[in-house]
């Protein structure tokens, strides 16, 4: 019940209260205690993950460098699994709230929004969500603060690909900030039309091309030992057109919700700093620069849903801070609830039954130790 009771609570102080850096803090500590505490037998990776850290001294961690490192400091420290993965969660939901709370301080809304679409794929795949709470709070230092704050907030963008490699994505947004907003719109328009070609070309002539380019780039700059060969086992499997679609379509409605929300937010309103929209758009359009991967395998669905998080704190933004008028408020509301039920839906079909089934167990609104009659 502890998760209702989080989304629940999250959701009314967000509809009462401007400012909510309490409640938030409150709702973050406990998606990080059910994150943390996922049971071994329920969650997927766990396995994985624990097997990895029992060979710490006894085999080359796999993993990026970073959560290699922390992980072997752990272990040497007498840490088991299962405490490493708490403390390890616990920090990384530290650094997204800090994050989070330098761009708005109603950080109940971000709660109950990340709680009831992303948070169990982060709470199952937990390199990437320290990667993306990294990102986050790189990003929030880079657009707030001056010279120091910027070098700070680089550094910590650029040492996120130390835990995932998809970190070296997320660089972009450095560059992609300091472009004009209307002219990185007029971009957009031509990403989406290059994502669609090469898709229509990786259809019909097969993904080897696109597979070897990010072997070559991966084999330069990534930290993991087997970045080359997890790309061709595991990144190069295909998805259906279905799976295709329907990140396609979620994509484009939350970049069509965006345009909306930064238009009106910005459009004779001195009291918002634009560079803070040029932020959380740079994070929203790494979304479609990378949207042609999806045809190679549903694991680039990742790269959609970390972007998603910039875009549920320009929306939190929107409804908290902006003076909005009832009519264009009642037409986004539409569009953000089905965003909403989309992104959620996509992000847990996309990774099949056994995942679907963990959620109730991650949520605890099951008992793990059913399953095993304990």
């Amino acid at each position: 019940m502890l998760f209702v009771l989080t989304i629940v609570v999250s959701f009314v102080a967000s509809l009462l209260f401007k400012k909510t850096r309490v409640i938030g803090a409150l709702g973050f500590a406990s998606l990080a205690w059910l994150a943390g505490t996922a049971d071994e037998r329920t969650t997927l990776d766990y396995a994985v993950y624990k097997a990895h850290f029992d060979s710490i001294g006894y085999e080359v961690s796999p993993f990026e460098k970073g959560y290699a490192s922390m992980s072997a400091y752990f272990y040497h420290m007498g840490f088991d699994y299962a405490e490493f993965r708490l403390v390890f969660i616990f920090l990384a939901f530290t650094i997204l709230f800090i994050g989070v709370s330098l761009f708005t301080k109603n950080v109940a809304m971000f709660t109950w929004m990340y709680g009831i679409t992303v948070f169990f794929n982060d709470a199952t795949q937990t390199r990437n969500l320290m990667m993306i709470s990294m990102v986050i709070l790189g990003s929030a230092l880079f657009y707030k603060f001056s010279v120091i704050g910027k070098c700070v907030g680089a550094l910590l963008i650029i040492y996120s690909s130390q835990f995932h490699d998809l970190g070296f994505l997320f660089i972009l947004v450095i560059p992609i900030y300091f472009i004009n907003l209307k002219i990185l719109k007029r971009i957009e328009i031509w990403t989406i039309t290059v994502s669609s070609l090469i898709i229509v070309f990786v259809t019909i002539f097969g993904n080897s091309m696109v597979q070897w380019i990010l072997v070559k780039f991966l084999g330069l700059f990534s930290s993991r030992i087997d970045s080359v060969n997890n790309i061709q086992n595991h990144f190069s499997r295909g998805s259906s057109i279905s799976i295709i679609l329907l990140i396609w379509i979620t994509v484009l409605l939350v970049l069509h919700l965006s345009n909306k929300f930064i238009f009106f937010l910005s459009d004779g309103n001195q009291i918002f700093r634009i560079d803070k929209f040029r932020m959380l758009y740079s994070g929203i359009f790494i979304s479609i620069t990378a949207l042609f991967l999806i045809v190679m395998s549903p694991d680039y669905s990742r790269i959609s849903r970390n972007a998603f998080l910039f875009f549920i704190i320009l929306t939190i933004i929107y409804y908290t801070d902006g003076k909005s008028k009832s009519s264009l408020v009642k037409q986004e509301t539409t569009l953000l609830v089905i965003s909403l039920i989309l992104v959620a839906y996509a992000h847990t079909f996309i990774w099949g039954p056994d995942y679907q089934n963990s959620i109730a167990y991650i949520a605890k609104l099951k008992n793990s130790d059913v399953i095993s009659g304990d």
